[in-house]
């Protein structure tokens, strides 16, 4: 009898051994398990904080390569306008964007002779309307705008203010000089790779003016604001306009000799 009981004590022990063995075992899985959520929980919260901030890095960063491609675009232009190069190429890599060429922007000059009457530089002095339209080269993305026009580069915010990141030529003086890029382009998008190639077909047709008064530029552009800017800040000249209607119309003043250059650019946007 006393065998039987010393078994019957020793199993009970065994029983209770893996018993507790077993809980063990339990405890261990759970703590596990616990410790994996607590890791995927800590991921997910870091990729939840750091996601928007990485991808407006990845925003920013992009729309800074596409402001210095245009900006290397836009001195492409100038050089092909006062050098007369005959063509200029560049590439931009794009993210989900349309790179458009448009002709809706327009300048329109005028000034007062030495006979006291008013001419002006539009659209009726020569057989072809469209070439006072501006050649308009623009990117878009999410509402947000960069363009090359009119000799400079304006960027367009979503809430609409415009910075210059390349301003026009326009000399203000004794001699005014404006230079004005018209033409025609073409439109690619839809991201990837996009080449833009400019060039000038022909020669620049010019007008010459001398003894001036009170020349007048007006110009109708999606960048108004940025013209706005350009004309009273960097040619000191006083505006009027609001650009509530796209338009401003600066007073460059008096000057002895007036060259007004008219440019037909070609722009050939390709994607690929």
């Amino acid at each position: 009898m006393h065998g039987i009981n010393h078994m019957d004590d020793k199993t009970m022990d065994d029983k209770t051994e893996n018993r507790t063995r077993s809980g063990d075992a339990v405890s261990d899985t759970i703590g596990f398990l616990l410790i994996i959520g607590i890791m995927i929980t800590m991921i997910g919260m870091i990729y939840a904080v750091s996601y928007p901030v990485l991808w407006d890095t990845q925003k920013v960063s992009y729309f800074d390569n596409v402001q210095q491609s245009f900006i290397v675009l836009g001195s492409n232009i100038n050089r092909i306008m006062s050098d007369r190069t005959p063509s200029q190429s560049i590439e931009i890599q794009t993210l989900d964007a349309n790179i458009e060429g448009g002709t809706s922007s327009t300048i329109n000059v005028t000034w007062t002779n030495s006979t006291n009457s008013t001419d002006d530089f539009d659209c009726w002095d020569f057989p072809n309307c469209t070439a006072f339209n501006l050649l308009t080269i623009e990117h878009s993305r999410g509402g947000r705008t960069i363009a090359y026009e009119g000799g400079g580069v304006w960027e367009k915010y979503v809430g609409g203010g415009v910075a210059t990141h390349l301003k026009p030529r326009i000399g203000k003086g004794s001699t005014i000089t404006i230079p004005v890029a018209s033409g025609s382009s073409s439109s690619a998008g839809g991201g990837g790779m996009i080449r833009i190639s400019v060039r000038s077909p022909g020669t620049p047709t010019v007008i010459e003016e001398n003894d001036v008064k009170n020349v007048l530029v007006n110009v109708t552009s999606d960048y108004c604001l940025g013209w706005k800017n350009y004309f009273e800040v960097d040619l000191g000249a006083s505006t009027s306009g609001d650009c509530a209607g796209n338009s401003v119309v600066a007073n460059l003043g008096d000057c002895s000799s007036l060259f007004i250059i008219l440019n037909y650019i070609s722009a050939d946007i390709t994607a690929g």
